[in-house]
């Protein structure tokens, strides 16, 4: 087979399994996985044998096969064995942008190091290097029943995906390209719209929009901005097209995106017609987050960058304690990374004004990559993990508050919206409190 050939691989995933249904979700995000595989640069050396450990985790684990394809993804060799055989490829590319308000877009660089003067108030100081502290959750409280939160459910569609913020709620149908816009109080549709192309699931919201990426694996990509009120839909061209199986940042003025290609972050006003500012990247992106007027990077060299967001300047860097870092959330003065830690689950907290490193807890083990998300909001921290269905974080000392499970296993979404929770989970959409 010729190294550029194409291989569908859920054509291969599926020969021989015909009678199993399979899980909407786990096909789209491992369709995201194999797209960011394609989008990395290929490495000449064979990084398996390369390496002096082998990965952490129990033997056939998915987080120990997880941690190997992600070698197999650059390998030039083995690569169209990874895409033609189903694997999870890892580390996606992504980066801090920003933008001048000038009527043309704006090329920055991260180059000015100058440090702010910040709010530290109400905040724990640092207790050491994220390579040396770790809170340990070895003894998690219970897993505890949904309906002890729950106002509200309905069943859903096995493929969808919630998000929420300032008075917006939307249910996104990832099989029929369909986006529901919700009435915050009764969880009713109100709005529904069709996409004109196959949107990726990650989604964000902002008071002005709800913005989506197209699910395309390579070329140019379409971005959709809709009303969170009319549901009226404006769809703007990415010419270098942007990474998938990311969320979007969105702050004031805009998203941010990160870029296909060089790294960078591409950002699109409320009101563009286009890309109009691109900030270029010291190294590619993994998460991105925007807050306290600043852009946050989780990259793939094991930075986390504190980027200002109108001159492109890095205003400060901190270790990650992460190997794969998979989300980024502020609430107040924090900031928390999500990710994995030697095969475990791992929220790092930083300080947001500042970018110093506080601590990190370990959540045990994921029983899968697709067991995950993070959504902050309602004075407290929101996680899928790989047993609960939602596991609540006391965000002033990082440590678990409660765990809530459905019955039905942890994948899903999360997201707050006010003091609501809205959950995603075993094709049930519900409306929990959050306290």
């Amino acid at each position: 087979m010729a190294d550029d050939e194409r291989v569908d691989p859920f054509e291969i995933l599926g020969a021989g399994f015909e009678s199993v249904e399979p899980d909407p979700l786990f096909l789209s995000r491992l369709r995201e996985r194999l797209v960011a595989a394609e989008q990395q640069p290929l490495d000449a050396h064979d990084p398996i044998h390369d390496r002096d450990t082998t990965p952490s985790g129990p033997a056939g684990t998915l987080i120990d096969l997880d941690q190997h394809m992600d070698a197999l993804a650059r390998t030039p060799r083995r690569r169209k064995l990874l895409l033609g055989g189903a694997a999870i490829a890892a580390a996606a590319a992504l980066v801090a942008v920003l933008v001048n308000r000038d009527d043309k877009p704006r090329q920055l660089d991260i180059t000015d190091t100058t440090t702010p003067t910040v709010n530290t108030t109400n905040v724990p100081a640092p207790t050491s290097s994220p390579t040396t502290t770790k809170k340990v959750a070895s003894n998690l409280p219970p897993v505890q029943d949904l309906s002890e939160l729950e106002i509200g459910s309905r069943p859903v569609s096995a493929a969808n995906a919630v998000a929420a913020a300032d008075g917006v709620v939307v249910l996104y149908n990832f099989d029929t390209s369909t986006v529901e816009l919700l009435d915050p109080v009764t969880g009713e549709t109100r709005v529904t719209v069709q996409t004109p192309v196959a949107m990726g699931v990650e989604a964000a919201v902002s008071s002005n929009a709800v913005w989506l990426a197209s699910a395309d694996s390579q070329g140019p990509s379409t971005v959709l901005r809709i009303s969170p009120t009319t549901g009226e839909l404006a769809s703007i061209p990415v010419p270098d097209g942007v990474v998938q199986g990311q969320y979007p940042a969105v702050d004031p003025t805009g998203a941010w995106f990160i870029g296909r290609g060089t790294p960078k972050l591409v950002h699109i006003g409320n009101d563009a017609t286009a890309v109009d500012a691109t900030i270029a990247l010291p190294a590619q992106a993994a998460a991105v987050a925007a807050g306290q007027d600043a852009l946050w990077i989780a990259r793939t060299d094991g930075q986390l960058s504190r980027v200002d967001p109108v001159t492109g300047a890095e205003l400060s860097s901190a270790p990650l304690p992460l190997e794969v870092t998979w989300q980024l959330a502020r609430l107040d003065e924090q900031l928390w990374a999500y990710g994995l830690r030697n095969g475990e689950l791992t929220l790092a907290r930083y300080h947001a004004g500042t970018g110093e490193y506080i601590d990190a807890t370990t959540l045990g083990r994921s029983g899968s990559p697709w067991q995950h998300d993070l959504a902050a909001g309602a004075g407290a921290l929101w996680l899928i993990t790989g047993e609960a269905s939602l596991t609540k974080i006391d965000p002033a000392t990082n440590t678990v508050i409660s765990r809530y499970g459905s019955g039905g296993g942890a994948n899903g979404f999360v997201a707050v919206e006010q003091n609501t929770v809205w959950l995603y989970s075993s094709s049930t959409l519900y409306r929990l409190r959050a306290s």
